[in-house]
């Protein structure tokens, strides 16, 4: 029970989202998940300022929250629906941080690599991709980690890697194009085709971080 309650703030509303969408025949937990997330993101801006200063900094994509409305609109209105009246979000306003999250949000993942879902987490989302970065990614509970792992000059770029590594340069770009909106010119995606440097990566060098 204090578990519960500790958690109520976070989740609140969250039963009338799977109660709505299993009397509807729906896979509540796993079709809802997106809507609750957003849910969740929204009660966080509410409670806290400061989280509404981060999201509003991210990347939203071409077009901004105007773009986002006409992509997304629907869905804000969905979201509107089961928070409470004091942190509703105009639908403008929603559709942008929608688009946001989706733009910026991290896998998470345990130790045995297995995906237990996404979060938004603003301040890594300011870290830039490389496909040879010099940090890693890892969780302990909910909590993001940033490594480095190789070393970085003073001043230097600290870099993580938004897909899985090992895959082919052609697979890696296509990923990053179509879920983070551009075209990678890493130092790594640049080498020469048939360069031995595209392909191996160094001993302890990194996984997918996003």
């Amino acid at each position: 029970r204090e578990c519960e309650g500790g958690a109520r703030a976070d989740h609140e509303g969250e039963c009338d989202v799977l109660k709505a969408w299993a009397a509807q025949g729906g896979q509540a937990v796993r079709s809802t998940r997106g809507l609750r997330m957003f849910m969740r993101l929204v009660y966080a801006m509410k409670r806290d300022a400061k989280n509404a200063i981060l999201a509003d900094a991210l990347e939203c994509g071409p077009g901004g929250d105007e773009a986002a409305e006409e992509k997304l609109g629907p869905m804000a209105d969905a979201v509107n629906r089961f928070v409470r009246d004091g942190a509703k979000m105009g639908r403008r306003a929603l559709s942008g941080l929608i688009a946001r999250s989706q733009r910026n949000a991290h896998g998470v993942v345990n130790l045995e690599g297995q995906h237990l879902g996404h979060g938004l987490y603003p301040i890594a989302s300011f870290f830039n991709h490389s496909c040879a970065p010099n940090c890693v990614v890892s969780f302990r509970g909910a909590a993001l980690r940033v490594h480095c792992v190789s070393p970085v000059e003073e001043g230097g770029e600290l870099t993580i890697a938004y897909v899985e590594l090992y895959a082919p340069r052609a697979w890696r770009r296509q990923q990053l194009l179509s879920s983070k909106g551009f075209h990678c010119g890493c130092p790594r995606c640049s080498l020469p085709e048939g360069d031995p440097g595209e392909g191996a990566l160094e001993e302890g060098g990194a996984g997918a971080g996003s």
